[in-house]
């Protein structure tokens, strides 16, 4: 057998194997452009090899394998898929004036055109793996430059009987360049993997984020769906409430005045004192309750006015027990005053009088006919402490904290025992807390409530006072 078709069969075969292998790699790489290029650039240029003694196959092969070539070169360097047209402009451009010169010329002057043409992309190749820098491609770019002089030098090699050398020659720099594109093809594919690797981590903590973010707004949507069924819930409370409360004297002042006006003269002077004292007390009640929306409505809204002075406790719980002693008489309750001597603070005497009352008043409503409730005061560290203990029903620790709740009562508030709305404690603790002080409550034994309120002493306050104003100096 002629060994020059041996060597050009190991050629094609060499051509065939790197171009079935980009191929195959082209499938398992997401399907990137230029490999698929380089792919066919092998199988086309394979085919130039057979049938470079046929100049129009000949013409067409190379005029496919030098476009594909550029293009898949370009497509590795910039990652992009370059214009459909650009095959189409650089596959004329190669065949047909190569077919042409071997027609009107020669098929000699054909042969040098198509071989001017592939050491063109050769050197194209080559510039453009050196631009791209690195050991492999340095290696790529060898390579192309060795294949284009191994093809310039064929005349010199023909002429000096080395055919079988530069076929070898040329063999050697093909397999070394389709071996460097296979590996750089991997390199680029693995970069490629890296990359979309880190894309999903970053999408995997981007979802991470997302969901930690969703879970954030599910709960504030939680939060402020059981705040407006709270918010619901309470006006509900406030509505029977007020229902009940505001109709109640209400109806006695209009019941008392009614029968008032429909009574015979002679009638009028015997119940006129008993209907009037009756109409009073429906009157005040129904002020009380006014008195308390407002006075919330004006905590709330932060237009407390706060005139501190030195208040003693002691005093202040003689003055209140005096008023409360009618309501304490109506259920039997006795009244104990342990606050004999005196115990100074400083506070806005009006608001804390009030919650007070307010504390007072909850004790005695609470306390079974026949019970106590008793009022002491003493210091404790830099505050005066006012504490009033009832033996009365008492409260279990799971419901102490609602206490301070608005329009929230312990048992029944239908109970025409326990009238009120709910708000004296609320009130109470706002008034504190402006003045800077604290109230607490918490079960008196098996039964019974403590009910202590917390306000600065008037010793530590005066203390507190010059050394704030030196400082301020």
């Amino acid at each position: 057998m002629d060994p020059f078709l041996i060597i050009k069969a190991l050629n094609v075969a060499v051509l065939v194997i790197i171009g079935s292998a980009l191929f195959v790699f082209w499938r398992s790489a997401d399907r990137t452009p230029w490999l698929l290029h380089w792919s066919a650039y092998e199988f086309a240029l394979a085919v130039a090899v057979i049938v470079d003694r046929n100049m129009l196959p000949a013409s067409l092969a190379v005029g496919v394998a030098v476009p594909l070539l550029l293009l898949g070169i370009f497509g590795y360097r910039k990652q992009t898929q370059p214009p459909r047209y650009a095959f189409l402009l650089l596959f004329a451009a190669i065949a047909l004036p190569g077919y042409g010169l071997a027609e009107l010329l020669g098929k000699t002057e054909g042969y040098i055109y198509l071989t001017a043409c592939i050491s063109i992309g050769y050197v194209a190749a080559a510039a453009m793996f050196l631009r791209e820098g690195g050991g492999l491609n340095t290696l790529i770019a060898a390579a192309f430059l060795g294949r284009t002089a191994s093809i310039l030098f064929y005349p010199m090699w023909e002429a000096y009987g080395m055919v079988y050398a530069a076929y070898a020659i040329g063999q050697v720099f093909t397999l070394t360049a389709g071996v460097g594109m296979l590996m750089a093809s991997f390199a680029k594919a693995y970069d490629a993997l890296k990359k979309h690797e880190q894309e999903l981590i970053e999408s995997y903590n981007n979802s991470e984020e997302l969901m930690m973010r969703l879970e954030r707004r599910n709960q504030e949507y939680l939060e402020a769906r059981q705040s407006a069924e709270a918010a619901n819930a309470a006006k509900s409370q406030f509505l029977a409430n007020m229902s009940h409360e505001l109709r109640t004297p209400l109806n006695a002042i209009l019941g008392f005045s009614e029968v008032l006006a429909v009574l015979p003269k002679e009638k009028v002077v015997e119940k006129v004192g008993d209907y009037a004292r009756n109409i009073h007390e429906a009157a005040s009640g129904l002020q009380a309750i006014i008195n308390d929306i407002l006075n919330l409505s004006r905590v709330e809204a932060g237009a407390l006015d706060i005139e501190e002075t030195t208040c003693d406790l002691s005093g202040m719980f003689g003055d209140i027990l005096r008023i409360l002693k009618p309501l304490a008489e109506q259920k039997d309750i006795t009244l104990v005053n342990r606050a004999v001597t005196p115990c100074l603070m400083r506070c806005d005497s009006r608001l804390t009088k009030q919650a007070l009352i307010n504390g007072i008043s909850n004790a005695i409503k609470y306390t079974q006919r026949g019970g106590t409730v008793t009022c002491s005061a003493q210091q404790e560290g830099g505050f005066a402490v006012a504490s009033v203990e009832d033996n009365g029903i008492g409260i279990d620790e799971a419901r102490l904290a609602r206490v301070f709740e608005p329009f929230w009562q312990e048992g029944n508030s239908f109970v025409a025992e326990n009238t009120g709305v709910g708000l004296g404690l609320t009130i109470a603790r706002s008034y504190m807390e402006a003045q800077g002080g604290r109230i607490e409550i918490k079960r008196a034994g098996e039964r019974g409530t403590v009910f202590r309120l917390y306000l600065p002493a008037a010793e530590a306050a005066q203390e507190a006072a010059p050394a704030a104003r030196a400082l301020g100096d």
